[in-house]
């Protein structure tokens, strides 16, 4: 069970419906204007909509949520503030200096998944007890945690199929539908978009609003 306030989830899904609007505007932007980074293929664009909600909206409503165990709270709390830090460099980098790669990305995850974890095993060396939560939770970890492991895996081979040219005014940084070349990560991404979905639905529905 997860157990969120009524407050709670009213934020959550009025933010992800801005969220939304926002990821609709960016898309026609990137595939009719131009911009920099290149098209972007509507998995991609769906990913990138997912991964966003999950890491900024999600996140920050169970840390605030009154409900939320001690230890998850924490955990989360790591993770956000590795990847607060993380979306101000990558904006900075990838707008501003133009020198946006890859292995940032990856080597990001990984500190995000240490952040994520560590705070659980300090608890579980020094305060077992507190451990006892709901699979909900647990549930959420984990798929955060394979969200973090997927986008690396993008980022690797992504960085294969552009040659590491991320940078500068031609840089790529999507994926596009027009290019033949990105049509396997296109349907990988695809399907597991759907996968990661549905364990998200089925993880809302084992909320409880208190």
């Amino acid at each position: 069970m997860i157990v969120f306030s009524l407050s709670s989830l009213i934020v959550l899904c009025s933010l992800t419906c801005v969220l939304t609007l926002v990821l609709l505007g960016f898309r026609y932007r990137q595939n009719n204007q131009g911009s920099l980074g290149g098209k972007i293929s509507l998995p991609k664009s769906y990913w990138l909509g997912f991964a966003l909600m999950v890491y900024f909206l999600l996140v920050p409503v169970l840390i605030w949520d009154i409900h939320t165990p001690e230890v998850v709270r924490l955990s989360l709390t790591a993770f956000f503030v590795v990847f607060l830090l993380r979306g101000i460099a990558q904006l900075l980098l990838m707008y501003s200096l133009k020198s946006w790669t890859t292995k940032h990305g990856i080597v990001s995850n990984i500190i995000g998944l240490i952040a994520l974890i560590l705070p659980v095993l300090i608890f579980s060396l020094f305060r077992p007890g507190s451990l006892e939560i709901g699979s909900g939770y647990v549930g959420i970890t984990a798929l955060i945690g394979s969200c973090l492991l997927l986008d690396s895996y993008y980022a690797f081979q992504f960085n294969l199929l552009v040659q590491g040219n991320t940078q500068g005014d031609k840089g790529i940084w999507f994926a596009s539908a027009d290019d033949s070349a990105f049509s396997r990560i296109n349907t990988i991404t695809f399907y597991a978009n759907l996968i990661l979905s549905l364990a998200l639905l089925y993880l809302f529905s084992m909320i409880s609003i208190q």
